[in-house]
C-alpha cells in the first residue's frame, strides 16, 4: 500500500478513536414496558434503567416528572391517574462523560365510545331493490382515531370493514357511511355497526361496541309504499305487482252504467204501460 494512503487510514482511525469523537449509539438506557396502552384515567408505571454508571438520570415529562437522580442506575415514573392526551415521557440520563441523551417512551391513551347508533341517510320508509342508498354509523367520543375500527354488519355476514388514517389523539365524534343496493327482493333486512378499538396483539383488547339492529325492508321495483309488508305478501296479493290495464276497467265501467241504463230504462216503460 501507498504510504501517504497508509498515513491518511491511520489518521482517520485516531480522529474516530479521540474521547469526543461522534458516535451512532443510541442512548444507554431501557424502559420496561417499552411501550405503553393505556385507559383513560387508569394508572401507569414505567420503569427506565441504565447498565452505565451515569452521574444522574430522571424523566421530562408533564406529570409525573422526576428531575435529576444521582448515583442511580435506574428511575421510575408513576401516575395515579393519566388524562393528559398528548404526553410523551422521556427518560434521561447524564453520563460520566459526553452529553445528556434522551429515550422516549411511545404511549396510547385509548378511550371506548359513549355510544354506536345506525340509521338512513338521506330517505326513510322501505328500499327499492336496484336503488342506492347510504346508511351512516355514528360513534360518539373515542379515541385515537387511527385505531379505530368500524365492521358493517348484515344479519350475522360481516359486509365492510372501515379504518381511519387519522393522528387525532384526542376524543372525537366520528362517523362511517355504507353505500349499498339491493339486487333482488329481500323483504326484511337486518343491519348494525359496531365500533372497535385495535391496539396492537399484544395490547388490552377493549369490548367492541355495537349498534341496536336497524331493520329494513326492500321491496321488488314494482312495489309502492302501499305494497302489504313483507311479512304478509301472499300469491293472493300478486295482483299489487301487476300493471294497471286502464283501458280494461273503463269499458268495463262504461259497460255497467249504459246496462244500468237500460234496465232502468225498461222498467219505466214497463210502468207506462
Amino acid at each position: 500500500m501507498d504510504t501517504k494512503i497508509q498515513l491518511s487510514w491511520i489518521a482517520i482511525c485516531l480522529f474516530l478513536t479521540l474521547p469526543g469523537a461522534p458516535t451512532h449509539a443510541s442512548c444507554p438506557v431501557e424502559l420496561n414496558p417499552p411501550r405503553v396502552v393505556v385507559r383513560y384515567g387508569d394508572s401507569v408505571s414505567v420503569n427506565c434503567t441504565t447498565s452505565t454508571e451515569p452521574e444522574g438520570m430522571g424523566w421530562e415529562v408533564t406529570f409525573g416528572g422526576i428531575g435529576l437522580q444521582g448515583n442511580v442506575n435506574f428511575v421510575t415514573w408513576t401516575v395515579g391517574s393519566l388524562m393528559d392526551w398528548t404526553i410523551e415521557p422521556k427518560c434521561y440520563i447524564n453520563p460520566q462523560n459526553g452529553s445528556q441523551c434522551t429515550e422516549i417512551l411511545p404511549v396510547i391513551l385509548y378511550k371506548t365510545p359513549d355510544s354506536v347508533s345506525i340509521s338512513p341517510l338521506s330517505h326513510s320508509g322501505p328500499m327499492i331493490e336496484g336503488k342506492e342508498y347510504q346508511l351512516q354509523c355514528d360513534i360518539q367520543n373515542i379515541a385515537p382515531l387511527q385505531n379505530l375500527v368500524v365492521r358493517w354488519y348484515k344479519g350475522n355476514e360481516t359486509i365492510e370493514t372501515q379504518t381511519f388514517n387519522d393522528s387525532t389523539k384526542k376524543p372525537v365524534n366520528m362517523s362511517s357511511t355504507l353505500t349499498l343496493t339491493h339486487r333482488s327482493y329481500e323483504g326484511e333486512v337486518e343491519y348494525r355497526c359496531e365500533a372497535e378499538l385495535d391496539l396492537g396483539p399484544e395490547e388490552p383488547k377493549p369490548t367492541a361496541l355495537s349498534s341496536k339492529p336497524l331493520n329494513v325492508t326492500v321491496y321488488s321495483h314494482t312495489n309502492k309504499s302501499t305494497t302489504p309488508t313483507a311479512k304478509s305478501l301472499t300469491t293472493a296479493d300478486a295482483r299489487w305487482d301487476e300493471p294497471f290495464n286502464y283501458d280494461y276497467y273503463f269499458l268495463r265501467v262504461v259497460g255497467l252504467s249504459m246496462a244500468a241504463t237500460l234496465f232502468i230504462l225498461g222498467i219505466m216503460v214497463i210502468s207506462c204501460e
